[in-house]
């Protein structure tokens, strides 16, 4: 199939002077971005109806803290207007969970928003003497000498945009108050810095870059406003012994057609000026016009350097963005360039039968057909695979369709025109699509099946969203009614709940006369169309063929056309009604809205046996659907109000667009999602069977909606969302044998640090839009010329800390039940979020933990470091007696790492004594001496590029053991066999001759070699007898082993263990 998409653009001179509406023509973050961003905006979770697979690439390991590097597949659907990422459509590359990016609400934010006062008695914009005034003419740009919006005007935005972060399992999002400081959404235990800097309560520093620079074109005149910068990077990771990741990164640009925008306009307001001259703009109005995204710059990662190697990202030519580049493979080399790791990325497309053309772009006709397919992840060296299959029952749809349910889903109708029906003011417009969902079109493209490399897989079945409604449903409908001269009268019986019905009727006839304009009627034998009501009387008759527009009293009508004379039988006459029935009765029922969920996941052996079947409920106890709607009501249209002329008058326009605000980002979550979800698991087996039952809450967003809105709203409160506040743990013989109770507390106290704070405590900001409603001129021989009137809409931006205060575990057996409960308690002055003290209380005894960390401990330079999260101080008490006490001393002021841990006297609380000194460490970090509580110093040697220890010496500083044994042999037998594993022979001997040396004799020695980025080869303990580890081609432990002698005397690895892998369900 094929279309012609023309661009017929009425702009009119009212709306030329000021900046288009943009209503629903939200800034989209880049393909990756909008990919990665939806592990945050939809969190995989029964509460989403929402699973994430991950696929791993490689982990790793510094300071004891995983970097895992990932490719995520999101199984939340596939929106028809979504472009696939660089790995393909619905996947991600994940590196390290780490990312940031923006969504820009308004305009993107150039500087900080403007504070306008909370109460509306102080904010006075329409006054042209008050300071409001002159704020709400710059906010907006509005031309005091021309009456007219400067679009090269430096203006501020005055909604916030809203900033995604994720950093070492820590997710949230931030926003700016009016004087530039960072509120966090909800309140964690990071550190936000700009620009920008994020530090967790370990004091590992994430740095980040500005990753993109975009313009979107289309719709309105380009200014240098238009650039913006969505999407961030991650340049370095500094861990506090100052290891780093790094990040290098190429800059490309390429452009695609991100959005098409229809509009149809309709005058709702008589708008004329004083004069009484009619407004031009007074008619109906399409517009439409695609947005392309000219990616000026972007930053794709081009290699991960850390201390024992680096990752390689190659890039290919992708067909469905012009210029863009795909990821076709993945390098894992050490440091000295072995190759451990080849991932090659095997991919195609989704390719759309439907083809569409738009004006000025024939360069993007191809590419708007295809969406980006990852089949095949294959590691080469080992040629271990991965394989995926998707749902393509039937071709996607072009990117630009108009054949989506409400929330952008495909569905199937292909008859859509992208506009669908409204009624406003007992009105119908619009072109009527249907919007309704369609599980078998909406689950095209997303994936159903992994093969994992073992032969085992996991099969995956969607159904639609659903969620409880019980309200008024409005359904119109549009009917078609044909009479002709030789039918009998016809009956409508309209259901319509309006009071008028809007007839639109084509009379035609072979011997009436043509409308000519001069009001003529028939001579001479004639037709006569007529409607009738229940009473036969004529109520409306036809005599002159052209089409007519009326309206008629809600009721049911007659319908004939008759003959007047002896009409000839060669003759004939009809008539063509059309109208629409608008009903709105009180709904109670599961509806569906658009979108997916999972139904049931199947996970099998390699030999499709033992299947492990997980079902999905997502009910309420009676069986009612447990989805609740928390989005903005979804809507279509939208009025625009607009100046007209420059005697202070306002135009109001229906505005029916194809992008609503719900079709095009994720920024605020899936709309629907599940206060109560039933998880069944069934072993084929039957080795397993039990179900789980997952209870979250649910909190709408309190910002109000409607029609006159003309912006797009953040939606708040989504960290109120989604937490499990109950699990329940059911056996095979569905007996309750565990429940989980989590009690959490919206604590707002942190909301003060907001300058935009005032009188709402869970109110961070009160955002508003600024809109210029009309202009009037003033006389000449008054100074401004022109005075604008402005009308502002608020809403609010909330958040909290969310306090987890109390976690009850109940177990039951024989009809018995034993409870644990833990409340948790927390610093009342805010200095940081971690617990102070957990109680544990059982029916037997209660225990309390208290926690000191550095800002009770008062260690201002951890506290600087944010290395907050860490208890230094942790004491065990039960039944109020004390049962331990240790402490971990940070008192170098030359690094961030621990000096020494104390443990306390029991009987004598306030004595300490010395468990562990940690004497030295070296530059990198490694720590290279520690003493023990009796008082035997321990060295340590680090060899592979000082990434490994390879040696450990008991009862020698190190100082002693550098300057009596020289350690350099072994050091570069190590770094040798870094760089050639065939050199790990020679490190042997080397390691067995620094054991033999005189110097170390009585010494308890021990050392180790690896295999760096795989594992340790060998431990070889004081006893000297060498334990071996083996891997398998991918890496994991096969066998270990221990070295002795055979009968003839002669060494032997002998087998202590085996590991063998097989993919478990």
């Amino acid at each position: 199939m094929k279309n012609k998409i023309l661009l017929m653009i009425a702009i009119t001179f009212s709306y030329s002077l000021y900046a288009q509406d943009k209503k629903f023509d939200i800034s989209l973050k880049s393909p990756d971005a909008s990919q990665i961003s939806k592990s945050t905006d939809m969190p995989s979770s029964t509460y989403t109806g929402v699973i994430s697979s991950n696929i791993p690439i490689y982990n790793i390991k510094i300071d004891n803290e995983s970097f895992p590097i990932t490719i995520n597949y999101h199984a939340s659907g596939v929106k028809v207007k979504e472009v696939a990422s660089k790995v393909g459509l619905g996947w991600s590359l994940s590196i390290g969970n780490t990312s940031l990016s923006k969504q820009i609400f308004g305009e993107e934010d150039r500087g900080w928003v403007p504070n306008i006062p909370m109460d509306e008695n102080y904010f006075t914009p329409n006054d042209l003497q008050s300071t409001s005034y002159a704020l709400a003419a710059s906010i907006t740009g509005f031309n005091q000498d021309t009456g007219n919006q400067d679009l090269y005007a430096t203006k501020r935005d005055t909604q916030p945009d809203i900033f995604s972060y994720s950093v070492n399992g820590v997710s949230g999002e931030f926003h700016y108050d009016h004087t530039g400081k960072i509120i966090q959404i909800p309140y964690q235990k990071v550190k936000i810095e700009n620009v920008f800097k994020i530090t967790d309560d370990k004091g590992v520093i994430y740095n980040f870059i500005g990753g993109n620079s975009v313009r979107n074109l289309g719709g309105s005149t380009p200014t240098p406003q238009d650039i913006q910068v969505t999407d961030y990077v991650i340049e370095s990771i500094v861990y506090p012994s100052g290891k780093k990741i790094m990040f290098e990164y190429d800059p490309i640009s390429y452009g695609y057609l991100s959005n098409y925008t229809k509009k149809y306009s309709y005058p709702i307001q008589d708008c004329q000026t004083t004069l009484g001259n009619s407004d031009a703009s007074a008619q109906d109005e399409y517009d439409e016009y695609p947005t392309y995204s000219e990616v000026l710059k972007e930053f794709i990662l081009r290699k991960i350097t850390f201390p024992e190697g680096e990752i390689n990202i190659n890039y290919s030519t992708r067909e469905d963005i012009v210029d863009g580049k795909k990821i076709s493979s993945i390098e894992i080399k050490d440091k000295n360039q072995r190759l451990i790791q080849n991932y090659q990325f095997n991919q195609s497309y989704f390719i759309s039968t439907e083809q569409i053309d738009v004006l000025n772009y024939s360069n993007q006709t191809s590419s708007l057909m295809k969406k980006l397919k990852l089949n095949e992840l294959v590691e080469t060296i080992e040629n271990k695979k991965y394989q995926f299959q998707y749902n393509e029952d039937m071709p996607l749809p072009n990117r630009f369709s108009n054949a989506t349910d409400y929330l952008g889903y495909y569905n199937g109708q292909s008859s859509n025109t992208g506009i669908e029906y409204v009624e406003y003011n007992n009105q119908i417009y619009g072109l009527g699509d249907n919007k309704e969902p369609n599980i078998n079109f909406a689950k095209q493209g997303s994936l159903n099946r992994i093969k994992y490399p073992t032969g085992g897989s996991m099969d995956i079945e969607y159904e639609n969203d659903s969620f409880y409604f019980n309200d008024y449903e409005k359904k119109i409908s549009k009917n078609k009614l044909i009479v002709s001269n030789t039918d009998p009268m016809q009956t409508i019986s309209s259901q319509t709940t309006q009071t008028q019905i809007n007839f639109k009727v084509k009379f035609l006839s072979t011997i009436n006369p043509q409308d000519d304009g001069s009001g003529s009627l028939p001579v001479g034998p004639h037709f006569v169309g007529e409607i009738l009501d229940a009473n036969n009387t004529v109520v409306k008759t036809f005599l002159v063929v052209k089409d007519y527009d009326f309206l008629l009293p809600a009721q049911s009508y007659k319908v004939r056309v008759r003959k007047s004379g002896s009409v000839p039988s060669s003759e004939y006459a009809s008539l063509e009604l059309e109208w629409f029935d608008v009903q709105n009765p009180l709904k109670d029922y599961d509806k569906n809205v658009g979108g997916i969920r999972i139904k049931k996941i199947v996970k099998k052996d390699s030999d499709n046996t033992n299947a492990l079947i997980q079902n999905y409920k997502y009910v309420l106890e009676n069986n009612r659907t447990s989805g609740e709607y928390l989005g903005d009501k979804i809507n279509y249209y939208y009025i625009s109000t607009s100046p007209y002329g420059t005697f202070g008058n306002s135009c109001s326009r229906l505005v029916i667009t194809n992008s609503g605000n719900a079709n095009l980002t994720s920024i605020n979550g899936k709309p629907v999602a599940y206060k109560r979800v039933i998880t069944e698991v069934e072993n084929t087996s039957g080795t397993e069977n039990y179900k789980t039952i997952d209870y979250f809450t649910n909190y709408p967003s309190s910002n109000f909606t409607f029609a006159g809105q003309p912006f797009f709203l953040y939606a708040n409160n989504q960290y109120a969302r989604g937490i499990l506040n109950k699990k329940e743990f059911y056996n095979s013989a569905n007996n309750l044998v565990e429940k989980q109770e989590f009690d959490y507390e919206f604590d707002y106290k942190l909301n003060e640090q907001s300058a935009d704070y005032l009188y709402s405590p869970e109110l961070t900001i009160q955002p508003y839009v600024l809109n210029i409603i009309a202009v009037t001129l003033d006389t000449p021989t008054t100074f401004p010329y022109y005075k604008a009137s402005f009308q502002y809409y608020r809403y609010s931006i909330n958040s909290s800390w969310v306090k987890l205060k109390t976690q009850k575990n109940t177990r039951y057996l024989n009809n018995q039940s034993i409870a644990t409960t833990s409340n948790y308690f927390y610093d009342t002055t805010y200095k940081h979020l971690n617990p102070t003290s957990l109680i544990i209380n059982t029916p037997d005894s209660s225990q309390k933990t208290i926690y000191q960390y550095a800002h009770e401990k008062g260690n201002q330079k951890l506290i600087n470091a944010n290395i907050i999260g860490i208890p230094l101080e942790t004491e065990v008490k039960k039944d109020n007696k004390t049962i331990s006490k240790s402490e971990t001393k940070y008192d170098d002021p030359a690094n961030l790492f621990p000096t020494s841990v104390l443990s306390y006297d029991l009987q004598n609380p306030t004595v300490a004594s010395t468990e562990v000194t940690y004497d030295r460490y070296d530059e990198k970090g490694n720590l290279l001496q520690y003493t023990t509580k009796d008082g035997i110093p321990v060295a340590i040697v680090w060899g592979y590029n000082k990434t490994q220890p390879i040696a450990k010496v008991e009862g020698i500083t190190y100082d002693q053991l550098t300057s009596t044994v020289p350690v350099s042999g072994i050091v570069t037998a190590s770094d040798n066999d870094a760089a050639d594993p065939a050199q790990e022979s020679l490190l042997l001997d080397a390691l067995n001759s620094f054991r033999k040396q005189s110097a170390l004799s009585g010494k308890l020695i021990s050392t180790y070699t690896y295999d760096p980025l795989i594992g340790v080869t060998s431990i070889t303990p004081p006893s000297g007898v060498r334990q071996t580890y083996t891997y398998d081609p991918a890496n994991r432990l096969k066998e270990t082993g221990v070295r002795g002698k055979n009968s003839a005397g002669s060494y032997i690895n002998k087998k202590m263990s085996e590991n063998k892998y097989n993919y478990k369900p």
